[in-house]
């Protein structure tokens, strides 16, 4: 485990509103980049079907460099 992931198991999670009203990125985008596995979430409730995200991971995700299918990088 690198020292940077220390500690974000005691960061709250956040819905996908509220990382919008932060100004990080769309309710709408948040939920297709976390279907897509570009961000990471994690599913919550009885039932499974809540998505709730940590704003440093998301942050993180977003700053990396994305590889497009011809080898390309994109982002960033």
């Amino acid at each position: 485990m690198s020292s940077e992931r220390i500690g974000t198991a005691s960061e709250p999670l956040e819905t996908a509103t509220e990382l919008e009203r932060a100004g990080i990125v769309k309710k709408g985008s948040a939920y297709k980049l976390a279907k897509q596995g570009i961000i990471p979430s994690y599913l919550v409730g009885p039932k499974q079907t809540g998505v709730r995200f940590r704003r440093t991971e998301v942050l993180d995700a977003l700053r990396r460099p994305v590889v497009v299918a011809d080898g390309e990088r994109g982002r960033g």
